[in-house]
């Protein structure tokens, strides 16, 4: 993994600890990178269009936080169980600040960081099954039918 990256496994030990703690690391930074970009989100341009802009302007433009999250969120594990609690803490902290910004609760105030989640992560856990969809609808596409 540190060769991949054009480190020494030393460099990263040394830093982080051990491979386990790099992962600790990394699964600190991506809740915190999500929440700052989710605070951002101004409720006067509506939800699901600024829940979209987030998506895109994070996930889109990088394509390792993608896979990472991916590939995490899609593993059965402790760390992936852990990971997914705490963007949802995140996304319940920020359904919350929303409803009050807009002065009025959700019909379903529980189920809404889970709407929030899947309007942010779908298209990240979709990717593979989404592109000949994508290349399918593409303007050059679409003329030869």
């Amino acid at each position: 993994m540190a060769a991949a990256a054009g480190l020494s496994p030393a460099l990263v030990t040394r830093h982080f600890g051990s491979k386990q703690g790099l992962r600790v690391a990394v699964d600190d930074y991506v809740p915190d990178r999500i929440g700052r970009k989710l605070r951002d989100l101004d409720p006067g341009e509506g939800l699901v269009a600024s829940l979209g802009e987030v998506s895109a302007r994070l996930l889109g433009a990088d394509p390792v936080l993608r896979g990472y999250l991916r590939q995490v969120l899609l593993e059965d594990s402790e760390a992936s169980a852990a990971l997914f609690g705490r963007l949802l803490a995140g996304a319940s902290a920020e359904a919350e600040r929303l409803s009050e910004a807009y002065g009025e609760q959700g019909p379903d105030e529980e189920w809404a960081p889970f709407q929030m989640l899947c309007l942010i992560l779908g298209p990240l856990l979709l990717e593979r099954v989404m592109q000949p969809s994508a290349r399918m609808s593409s303007p050059a596409r679409r003329r030869t039918w």
